[in-house]
């Protein structure tokens, strides 16, 4: 049967390996041996995309926003014409900086994503940091402010993914969410994708555990994680979920490709599907080593996470709790 083309209609750029901090389960900042990527190539690809048909842009790292041209970055975007730019920034960093990146979201209406795994020593022992939690919520509170200033313009979101050590704080966290004005997803910790650390210490064994966590995010009013996924977690942990992949169940709108600093185009797994830099994106798609990738993700016993899964089809979204989470949310 005939693949279809991803339509790319969203992509991400890894702007560099650099991060201010070294978390536990995060595994780029000691693979990355490519620095930022120049603004020379990160134009020429944007024009690519933008020919392409791609809308929405998401700049991610390490910490993108300590790339040393960060602010030409997200210009380039804007001039480019660009539907949407998406900024995944951990917001450990000095009170100045967090001020310019907030503004800098308004001036660009941009959407903001940030990590938020845990409080105190907890945060400071999964993400490799001192005081994280309390230098991150300061940049929460100020994107907050200026929202509030701002008429609510963006949706900032934090994301927490639970694990072994920080899930007994999962009240607090819904707490502090709810305090500091910002919508929430939340998800378990994973291993499977070529970005990530698998360390025993954090894996989550006990369903009966995962399964009180689900059934406080339940009730979470500022969730925008689709209560379908919880819903699947059981029968994941059991072995018995079907697989379920963007790449090869919705491949034209659900595929996610992850753009690095020397124009490879990656995906979850290891291995690139093309140089982007280096040839035209319908040439990568029609390529062997995009065939050599699909051929992967058919032999990969498949995952269950808010990362991937939740973009591999519209079906599972008909489900009355996601449908009554939806229109909450979005309407």
């Amino acid at each position: 049967m005939h693949q279809a083309k991803p339509a790319l209609l969203y992509c991400s750029f890894k702007l560099t390996g650099k991060c201010t901090l070294n978390c536990r389960q995060c595994g780029i900042p000691g693979q990355d041996v490519l620095g930022d990527m120049n603004l020379e190539s990160f134009e020429r690809v944007l024009h690519k995309l933008r020919s392409y048909g791609t809308r929405r842009i998401i700049l991610s790292g390490g910490e993108p926003v300590i790339h040393s041209q960060f602010r030409d970055v997200v210009k380039l975007i804007d001039d480019y014409g660009f539907r949407h730019t998406h900024l995944l920034t951990n917001l450990y960093y000095s009170a100045e900086l967090q001020e310019e990146v907030t503004e800098l979201l308004f001036r660009y209406q941009m959407s903001v994503n940030t990590s938020y795994d845990g409080i105190g020593v907890v945060a400071d022992y999964l993400r490799g940091g001192s005081q994280v939690s309390e230098i991150v919520e300061r940049g929460m509170q100020m994107i907050s402010i200026a929202n509030r200033k701002h008429g609510r313009q963006i949706k900032p979101t934090m994301t927490v993914i639970l694990n072994a050590k920080n899930i007994h704080q999962l009240p607090q966290i819904l707490q502090r969410s709810l305090e500091l004005g910002w919508w929430l997803n939340v998800d378990f910790y994973r291993w499977s994708s070529s970005s990530h650390n698998e360390c025993d210490e954090l894996k989550l064994l006990d369903y009966a555990v995962v399964k009180h966590a689900i059934d406080m995010l339940r009730k979470a009013p500022n969730l925008r994680t689709p209560m379908w996924l919880y819903d699947g977690f059981e029968a994941y942990f059991r072995g018995e979920q079907p697989k379920r992949c963007p790449y090869l169940d919705n491949p034209s709108l659900g595929s996610k490709f992850f753009i690095q600093q020397d124009g490879e185009l990656q995906m979850c797994l290891s291995g690139s599907a093309g140089n982007i830099l280096t040839t035209e994106i319908d040439e990568i798609f029609a390529g062997s080593q995009w065939q050599e990738r699909l051929s992967e993700f058919k032999s990969c016993p498949g995952c269950w996470n808010a990362c991937y899964t939740i973009t591999a089809g519209w079906k599972p979204y008909l489900h009355k709790e996601t449908l009554q989470q939806m229109i909450r949310n979005y309407i």
